[in-house]
């Protein structure tokens, strides 16, 4: 059941979202325990910010640019919001997790190759943010 609302949430991006019955299962437990003992308030900024009400106010194009799995979009422009989530991982261990996204996006910047935005997006873009003001 938990499955098929996550996946209902991306039904228009299923193939950079495939996730097994079998995956989920495994990932969940960690991700809900982790979730559960965070107490901070970090927690509202990150649900904010990758609320499902964000995710459904995006374009398509930029729903586009996502995946499930080492989204290059998320790493290289809301890492200072993926860092905030509780992570057990010895990559961070001992540093400061938003100065390594930080380092990690900048060399991403790098290396993948910049798209140029169409009219439309930003106008999207433009609309998103006056909208907000």
């Amino acid at each position: 059941m938990r499955l098929q609302k996550f996946l209902s949430i991306f039904t228009n991006n299923k193939e950079a979202f495939p996730v097994s019955q079998n995956t989920f299962d495994k990932r969940l437990p960690a991700l809900l325990q982790n979730f559960n003992k965070w107490r901070s308030e970090e927690k509202s900024k990150f649900l904010d910010h990758f609320s499902s009400a964000a995710w459904s106010s995006l374009s398509a194009l930029k729903k586009g640019l996502h995946s499930i799995s080492n989204c290059k979009e998320c790493h290289v422009n809301h890492g200072v919001f993926q860092s905030l989530f509780p992570l057990r991982t010895n990559r961070l261990k001992g540093s400061d997790p938003v100065s390594v996204n930080a380092k990690e996006a900048a060399n991403l910047r790098k290396t993948t190759k910049a798209l140029k935005p169409s009219k439309a997006t930003v106008k999207d873009i433009v609309k998103h943010l006056f909208e907000n003001q």
